[in-house]
């Protein structure tokens, strides 16, 4: 799903929302009270109170924007609407300023957009309270990490193609975007830890649906490794203990996250589920910045190349040997993007994600990982960023050098 054409293919939150404020898009829902302060209210309606389709459809269209939506499978209002409040309530481009509960007017929720040099303040701030924590975690040790690196987002430029009207440089999204910019990187103001914390690399959200239904949305850490199962843990923990004698028992003390029964049930997908057993073990390859997954169900599990458009088979670890394949590589991502802006438009755009199908190419199972910090990284690399020049390979390197020396 393409909201306006590739040219608007999932812009920053702080991005999308201002252009629909400032275009009207949703009236009565969403409207400037105070556009000069940069205050706005979106109405908060409950779930089967009149009109409340219409409420919803920001949520709804938000959804689209980001991929994150299921046209063919049925609408949870409500988990789209949470989605959309917790993400504007945790993003550093809004200030909550008050609830109000109103019968008449409607409930309604009031923000105000921060300038960029609230964001970047606020930013460095955070980023400054992190690495000191840090630091004294380190119990006085010679290796702890300096004030001025911003784990996270810290530090990210904020685009300001859609600026509030007291602000002195109005730029246009696409015309921005169209129009990459090829002046030569600064090097002196742009590094990659200033857009996250290294620590970060190995956080992704994981999403599993069922038939395109969600079933679960949760973000895990592959540092340590993480296993998919389904079933009793310690009935197929024992059976794989005697199928796969030279496991190490690391693999069965990592992290786990069980895939629950179908809730509508389904046939086909409960049946996938009782042969799923001991499942998959995902791993962060920290030397190549990949991330490397084990298949020991007897199902086949397809995953996406780097540009999401072959398929290939998971291959299944037997008897004395663990088989880990790459399905994921930061560098790839990365250089994939770097090759999109500089010449080939005409593929679509890489995105940072690894994709998987579990049982059979129909998608009856789906299992998306996502880094934390793809946003990140996209904003800085797609046409528009002032974080990266794609006419300069010397800045792209600085972010492998960055990965690999991390």
């Amino acid at each position: 799903y393409r909201m306006n054409g590739e040219d608007e293919y999932k812009l920053p939150l702080r991005v999308w929302l201002l252009k629909r404020l400032n275009q009207a898009k949703y009236p009565d829902v969403v409207y400037w009270t105070d556009k000069e302060r940069g205050v706005f209210r979106i109405l908060w309606t409950k779930k089967g109170n009149p009109n409340w389709k219409q409420h919803f459809q920001i949520f709804e269209d938000w959804a689209k924007h980001r991929d994150n939506f299921r046209p063919d499978s049925p609408i949870n209002y409500d988990q789209l609407k949470s989605n959309f409040r917790n993400l504007i309530k945790k993003s550093s481009d809004f200030e909550e300023l008050e609830t109000v509960n109103n019968q008449q007017t409607g409930n309604c929720k009031v923000f105000r957009v921060r300038s960029p040099e609230e964001v970047k303040q606020l930013k460095k701030q955070s980023a400054l309270s992190k690495a000191r924590s840090q630091s004294s975690d380190a119990s006085g040790s010679m290796d702890c990490i300096e004030a001025s690196p911003s784990p996270g987002l810290a530090q990210l430029h904020i685009q300001e193609n859609e600026l509030l009207p007291n602000d002195t440089s109005l730029l246009n999204v696409q015309q921005q975007q169209n129009d990459f910019s090829t002046s030569s990187l600064n090097a002196s103001k742009f590094t990659p830890s200033n857009l996250f914390s290294v620590d970060d690399l190995t956080k992704f959200q994981l999403i599993v649906g069922y038939k395109k239904n969600e079933v679960i949305n949760t973000t895990i850490d592959l540092k340590n490794g993480h296993r998919l199962y389904h079933g009793n843990r310690h009935e197929i923990d024992s059976i794989a203990k005697m199928a796969y004698k030279t496991l190490d028992q690391n693999f069965f003390d990592i992290p786990v996250t069980e895939l629950p029964a179908c809730h509508f049930e389904d046939k086909y997908v409960s049946r996938m589920l009782a042969e799923f057993g001991f499942g998959i073990i995902f791993f962060m390859d920290d030397t190549n910045k990949t991330v490397d997954a084990a298949r020991f169900c007897p199902l086949h599990v397809f995953y996406h190349d780097t540009e999401g458009l072959e398929l290939t088979n998971l291959e299944r670890s037997k008897g004395e040997e663990v088989k880990f394949k790459p399905i994921f590589s930061y560098v790839d991502v990365i250089q994939a993007l770097w090759n999109y802006n500089r010449a080939d438009k005409s593929k679509k755009i890489p995105t940072f994600e690894s994709s998987l199908m579990i049982g059979t190419r129909k998608n009856l199972i789906s299992v998306e990982l996502r880094p934390i910090v793809g946003d990140a990284l996209s904003e800085a690399l797609l046409p528009g960023s002032e974080c990266l020049s794609t006419s300069n390979k010397d800045s792209v390197d600085l972010f492998f050098e960055f990965l690999k020396g991390s």
